[in-house]
């Protein structure tokens, strides 16, 4: 009768054990899509080469004066010889207007060995000193001339603008922005169980918006990874409306399951316009989709075969102003 008892005794406390075991390795083994997230940032924080395909869409003014602008490009970035970013993109910008009327705009943008190129599929714009008329035409830039050409796609008018600050990056503050990356937490986040093979890579969807601190300590740690100092009065300043404007923006992600990359990234959501002033603000619609692919593949940039210098043509566009 002792030994029944205390074999029952056995198996009782062995299959309590086991049940919460089991309870764990499911509470463990359960996808944590905010543990998804860092796993991912920390993988593209890592990549060399990369394929894109995006558009970027976006209106402004209202009724007859409603105007929408698509700009559409595809290409290959090189990110392994940081700071120097190369890159091979074709792009092409189209804008219909309400009224009558439309513009249609395309080209393609090289840099290759800290030299840019750039062309326009004929007729391109017109240009003293080059002739975009002719398939081919090709100009090029040393480092620092690219900003005297003015807008490489004239007449953009994109409600996001890039500023690159006037500080390079170095080697230091590059090793310090993947370490931030590695470890950022900058999205709140939902994951409905939902699947997608994008290019034939099984993929997560995860939703997500930015978090309003993360972001915002997100920014200031970028200014100071970059610059290697506390941000000024101004610089704090343009975080909290960078903040803001991201904030309004409703992400959705495609991430890869076995590898943790990003393949598609999807936003949609609303920026200032220019010039709102102090009455109420007037947002323009803006949405975003990126398609990525071709991780680490060899770049494929080359340099184009015939080449006029910017610095040949300088003169003639600057005296015909």
């Amino acid at each position: 009768m002792f030994e029944r008892r205390a074999l029952y005794f056995i198996m009782s406390s062995v299959a309590f054990v086991l049940v919460v075991l089991f309870a764990m390795i499911v509470v463990f083994m359960k996808f944590q899509p905010e543990t998804e997230i860092r796993r991912m940032l920390r993988a593209m924080s890592e990549i060399e080469t990369v394929r894109e395909r995006a558009a970027f869409s976006w209106t402004r003014g209202e009724g007859k004066g409603r105007v929408t602008t698509s700009l559409y490009s595809s290409g290959q970035f090189d990110f392994s010889a940081l700071p120097l970013i190369s890159k091979d993109v074709k792009f092409r910008l189209f804008r219909l207007k309400t009224s009558k009327g439309y513009a249609d705009l395309s080209g393609e943008l090289r840099t290759v060995g800290g030299t840019t190129y750039l062309t326009y599929a004929p007729p391109g714009p017109d240009v003293p000193g080059v002739d975009f008329s002719e398939e081919g035409s090709w100009i090029s830039f040393d480092d620092g001339e690219l900003p005297k050409w003015g807008s490489t796609i004239p007449g953009l008018d994109a409600p996001i603008v890039s500023k690159d600050p006037s500080t390079p990056w170095t080697d230091e503050g590059i090793l310090k922005m993947r370490e931030l990356l590695s470890v950022a937490d900058l999205f709140m986040v939902r994951f409905d169980d939902l699947t997608e093979l994008v290019d034939a890579h099984a993929t997560r969807v995860i939703e997500a918006r930015f978090d309003p601190d993360a972001i915002r300590s997100f920014l200031r740690d970028t200014i100071r990874a970059r610059e290697n100092r506390e941000p000024t009065d101004a610089e704090r300043i343009g975080v909290e409306s960078q903040a803001a404007d991201l904030e309004r923006f409703a992400l959705r992600l495609w991430i890869g399951i076995d590898d943790h990359l990003l393949y598609r990234f999807q936003a949609a959501g609303a920026v200032p316009a220019a010039g709102s002033g102090s009455g109420p603000t007037m947002l323009v619609p803006v949405d975003v989709l990126v398609n990525l692919s071709g991780y680490n593949e060899p770049f494929g940039g080359e340099v184009p075969e015939s080449v006029t210098a910017f610095s040949a043509i300088e003169s003639a566009m600057f005296g015909s102003f």
